[in-house]
């Protein structure tokens, strides 16, 4: 099969795919507004702040200024830590969170003065202008977008620093957002990618005092969400297909990757799209060439910066280790009569992936040889860990408590085991689980378990898909 025929099936499957798995609900965008509702007004606040300051900057030329715009089976989570030897379980305690109310109300006092016009913004707000004067489809080419496009977002992580960074947020706060910057290289082939594609705009995120620049040539471990841009206003089914092909690679290169944003651009038309297990949501269309459309962006693009990590798609029980160069994980241990509240897990160190979520939808399963033993120093770059388990981590169908489900596989394992070890069968060789269990973390001040449900469940407990 030539490339070009090779090209073309991709390009039919997800077109297959979009078909049959996409559905729009604009409550989908209410997915970043940060769990923490102390955080959630600090983000209404900043939104409504930058918007305002947007529009009398944009005021002259802005065309629409006035216009207006316009049942779930339940998967759980589960994880799974089997070897031939036992591990001990260690207490994982969930610290509780500190009320926000004296920052954020020291914070949302009043707005402050306006952004000054300095050269820099001048340039941004000229670059803003071309795009957000858009009537109807895009009057140039798509690469002709990138900077506009770009330099919106840039505006708005300037101004998001700009409110952190002043007296009356505590740093336990500060360290809790970040900025949401764009990648300067565009149109470009990721250094992890596995076929040809090449995506047209991507964001990355950054600490919050972080100086604001475009980040490099990013790779699809890097980030946090993908930009597809057309200059047709109706070629929406052509962004999401080219969307579809990228995304997959975020959760093959993002180990603890629970579900993946992405947008699509066409002309002045923004959405969000999320990818979960199961299906992609997207968001009705934030038009940017009003004034509303541009508030509905500004708003989506601060509680990115402002909520939880999980909120991202981040799994908080995975992280990765720079200073070791491995990533760690924490792998609870249920019993059978656990309720959701349970916390007790073991911490596991790896490096080496046998079996990663190279598809969109799907289980997601990945599988990872690692050890108990927290290494002493950094990793070289080839070097792997003396592995003694094996850890499966994957979504799966399940019913809502595990001592009633049947079909949890964690429990299934276990009675493996206690049957193996009660009538001794010798030389038989068997998956001897150690530990597993449900995968839960805290979000805002709540600990929650990992099913899709909760996945597409807003902060008020509202269903967003």
């Amino acid at each position: 099969m030539s490339r070009e025929d090779l090209k073309n099936e991709r390009h039919d499957e997800m077109l297959r795919v979009y078909e049959e798995r996409h559905i729009v609900n604009d409550s989908i965008r209410q997915i970043t507004r940060p769990a923490d509702g102390e955080l959630g007004f600090l983000a209404e606040n900043i939104a409504d702040w930058i918007a305002k300051d947007m529009e009398r900057l944009l005021s002259p030329i802005s065309p629409n200024r006035d216009k207006a715009d316009g049942s779930i089976a339940t998967r759980t989570r589960s994880r799974i830590t089997n070897t031939s030897t036992s591990g001990a379980a260690t207490k994982h305690a969930a610290s509780g969170s500190a009320s926000l109310a004296q920052d954020v109300s020291n914070l949302a006092i009043s707005h402050g003065k306006p952004a000054q016009i300095d050269a820099q913004l001048a340039a941004d707000i000229g670059k803003i202008k071309k795009w957000t004067a858009t009537n109807g489809n895009y009057q140039g080419s798509e690469k002709a977008m990138y900077d506009p496009i770009r330099s919106f977002i840039v505006y708005v992580a300037r101004r998001v620093k700009d409110r952190l960074s002043r007296p009356g947020l505590s740093e336990k706060v500060r360290d809790e957002c970040r900025l949401i910057l764009p990648v300067e290289v565009t149109d470009y082939k990721p250094v992890d990618s596995d076929d040809s594609t090449r995506i047209d705009i991507g964001l990355v995120d950054t600490k919050y005092d972080a100086a604001i620049e475009m980040r490099g040539r990013a790779s699809y471990y890097q980030l946090c969400g993908i930009f597809e841009v057309k200059t047709d206003k109706e070629d929406v089914a052509g962004a999401f297909v080219q969307l579809y092909k990228y995304s997959r690679q975020l959760f093959a290169e993002q180990h603890h990757l629970r579900f993946a944003l992405g947008f699509t651009i066409c002309a002045g038309d923004v959405r969000l799209c999320h990818f979960g297990p199961s299906k992609a949501v997207s968001s009705d269309p934030m038009d940017v060439t009003t004034s509303n459309g541009r508030r509905a962006f500004i708003q989506l693009l601060v509680n990115m910066s402002l909520c939880d990590d999980s909120q991202l798609g981040r799994d908080p029980t995975m992280r990765y280790l720079p200073a070791l160069n491995c990533w760690e994980i924490d792998c609870p241990d249920d019993e059978d009569e656990a309720g959701p509240s349970r916390a007790d897990s073991s911490r596991y160190y790896f490096t080496k992936v046998i079996c990663v979520a190279d598809r969109l939808f799907g289980r997601h399963t990945r599988c990872f040889l690692a050890t108990a033993n927290r290494p002493a120093k950094k990793l070289k770059v080839d070097e792997s860990l003396e592995a003694t388990v094996v850890i499966k981590d994957a979504f799966a169908f399940a019913k809502p408590i595990a001592s009633e489900d049947d079909r949890d596989a964690v429990k299934t394992l276990k009675k493996i085991r206690a049957t193996f070890e009660r009538d001794n069968p010798g030389s038989i060789i068997y998956a001897k689980i150690v530990v597993g269990g449900r995968v839960r973390f805290k979000r805002g001040s709540r600990i929650v378990e990992d099913t899709i449900s909760t996945m597409y469940t807003g902060v008020d407990g509202e269903l967003l898909a």
